[in-house]
C-alpha cells in the first residue's frame, strides 16, 4: 500500500466505491467469509479509525459490527483463505458483473527473505513505537 497509486485522489474513491460494493456483496452473504482487496481494504481500515462510526454504519448496513479478522494469512491450496478468495470471485462477478481484482490491488507474494533483514520482536517493537505522556485533569462518563 506504499505504492504511487495509493496517494491517488481518483484511486481512493473508486477504492471507496469498491469497499461500499463489498459491504453490499456481505450484505447479501452474511454468513460467507469475503476477501477484500488492498485498494478497499484501506478504506476499511481507515473507516475502523472511527469505532463508533464503524460501529454505526456497520450494524446499520450488516444488522452487526463487521468483524475484520486479519489473522487468516495461510495461502495453501483448499486453506479458508484461498477458498473464500475464490468465492469472493464469484460472487462478485455475480453482483457487479465485473472482475474483482484490480490491477496494483492483489497479493503479490511474500516478500523476498534474502533482500530483507529478520528482526526480533523486541526489534520491531522499538522502531514502531510511539510513547506520549497524557495528563487526564477531568473525565466525564455519559452511558446511554
Amino acid at each position: 500500500m506504499s505504492l504511487p497509486h495509493y496517494r491517488s485522489k481518483l484511486f481512493l474513491e473508486e477504492a471507496l466505491k469498491r469497499y461500499k460494493k463489498y459491504l453490499a456483496l456481505k450484505q447479501k452473504n452474511p454468513d460467507e467469509f469475503l476477501v477484500p482487496c488492498y485498494d478497499f481494504d484501506l478504506i476499511w481500515h481507515s473507516h475502523q479509525l472511527h469505532p463508533l462510526i464503524y460501529r454505526d454504519d456497520t450494524t446499520a448496513i450488516l444488522g452487526r459490527v463487521l468483524n475484520h479478522d486479519d489473522s487468516v494469512n495461510d495461502r495453501s491450496e483448499n486453506s479458508k483463505l484461498t477458498m473464500s478468495d475464490r468465492k469472493t470471485r464469484e460472487l462478485w462477478r455475480a453482483a457487479f458483473d465485473e472482475d474483482f481484482g484490480r490491477c496494483g490491488c492483489m497479493y503479490r507474494g511474500d516478500p523476498p527473505e534474502s533482500k530483507i533483514a529478520k528482526m526480533t520482536p523486541t526489534e520491531n517493537y522499538n522502531i514502531v513505537r510511539k510513547r506520549s505522556n497524557v495528563s487526564l485533569h477531568n473525565a466525564k462518563l455519559d452511558l446511554p
